[in-house]
C-alpha cells in the first residue's frame, strides 16, 4: 500500500468535508512511512551523512524548491566539523498542508502556490515528539520520577503514567511536604501536585 495514495485520497476527502476519514488515512500513511524507515540502510558516519545531506539538498531543489537546500547544506558543514547545526542555520520549516509549499518563515500571507490562508501550515520543530504538559501533568511526572528511576535501576519495566498506582492516600505521619500526584475515579490528576499547580497559576 502506497502512503502517497493514502495522502492523495485524504486531501480529496478534505475538500468534501470528510475530515474524520482523512485523518485516519493520514495516520495510516505516517505509520507505513515510519515502519518502512526502520529497515532503510542509511549512512552512519558524519562524513557520509554530510555527503547524503548535500545530495538530498540538490535533489530537493528540483522537487520542493530551494527553501530547504541552504539549511541542509549548513547541516552538512556542521556534521563535517563535528558540530551541531544551530537553529539560526536550520530554522523550523513550514509546509502548506494543502499543496506542500515549503518556506522557513511563517505564512504571513496566503500561500504563494495554492492561495491557502495563513495559519494552516504545519511547522516542523526539532523536538517533534513532545507536547507541552499542563502544570498538573508536569508536577505529576516529576513526583513519579524517583519511582521510575528506581524501577529502571532494579531492572523492572518502567510503567507508563496511565498504569501508575497513585490512588492510595498518603500516610499523614510520613508526610514530609513533598508534592505527590493522585488520581481520582474520573482519572484527573489531583492531590498536592494539582493544588500546588493551581496555586502557581493563580500567582
Amino acid at each position: 500500500m502506497e502512503p502517497i495514495r493514502l495522502l492523495a485520497l485524504a486531501t480529496e476527502l478534505d475538500k468534501e468535508g470528510q475530515y474524520n476519514i482523512a485523518k485516519t488515512l493520514r495516520a495510516a500513511a505516517e505509520s507505513l512511512l515510519l515502519r518502512a524507515s526502520t529497515t532503510e540502510v542509511v549512512p552512519s558516519s558524519p562524513a557520509d551523512q554530510a555527503a547524503a545531506l548535500e545530495d538530498i539538498a540538490t535533489r530537493l531543489e528540483s522537487t520542493v524548491g530551494g527553501a530547504l537546500s541552504a539549511p541542509l547544506r549548513a547541516a552538512a558543514e556542521a556534521l563535517r566539523s563535528g558540530g551541531v547545526p544551530m537553529h539560526r542555520d536550520t530554522p523550523d520549516p513550514r509546509v502548506c498542508r494543502i499543496c506542500g509549499e515549503v518556506q522557513l518563515e511563517a505564512f504571513d500571507a496566503r500561500c504563494s502556490h495554492c492561495g491557502r490562508w495563513p495559519g494552516a501550515e504545519r511547522r516542523h520543530r526539532a523536538i517533534y515528539w513532545l507536547r507541552a504538559s499542563t502544570p498538573p501533568e508536569a508536577l505529576a511526572l516529576l513526583a513519579h520520577t524517583p519511582t521510575a528511576v528506581k524501577d529502571i535501576m532494579e531492572g523492572r519495566e518502567c510503567q507508563p503514567p496511565e498504569d501508575w498506582d497513585d490512588t492510595s492516600e498518603p500516610d499523614a505521619s510520613d508526610d514530609d511536604g513533598t508534592a505527590t500526584a493522585e488520581s481520582d475515579a474520573a482519572g484527573s490528576i489531583g492531590g498536592p501536585a494539582a493544588i500546588l499547580a493551581r496555586d502557581c497559576i493563580k500567582k
